[in-house]
């Protein structure tokens, strides 16, 4: 039966996981509109590139919306054990939720999260 609680230090360690994931893929877009900038145009390699914009603003969006959580209950003095299924109600990425609750990548199916394409 998987677990249904996590602990504090726990938590902020999966949450660490995933803004390095974040910042990989913010790295991986600068360096494509750095290629733009100096050739002036965009491959189509260079644009599928870029698509990792769109997933790590997901992404960073994710890990805000489960520390605003963890803050509130931080600065009130509490150091609670979390109920998993309050943290992730808001959270949208299937991959950001498997990760908070301790799933490990090789244990994933293909899941097919959706990507808006820009």
């Amino acid at each position: 039966m998987p677990k249904t609680t996590v602990h504090s230090s726990t938590l902020l360690a999966r949450l660490a996981d995933i803004a390095h994931d974040a910042r990989i893929h913010l790295q991986e877009s600068q360096r494509v509109v750095s290629e733009t900038v100096q050739t002036g145009t965009v491959t189509s390699k260079q644009l599928e590139r870029l698509q990792t914009l769109d997933a790590a603003t997901q992404e960073v969006e994710a890990v805000e919306t489960v520390l605003e959580a963890v803050s509130a209950q931080l600065a009130a003095g509490n150091d609670p054990v979390w109920l998993l299924k309050g943290l992730i109600k808001d959270v949208r990425l299937s991959h950001v939720v498997d990760h908070l609750k301790g799933v490990m990548a090789t244990e994933l199916t293909d899941k097919g999260d959706d990507v808006t394409f820009f």
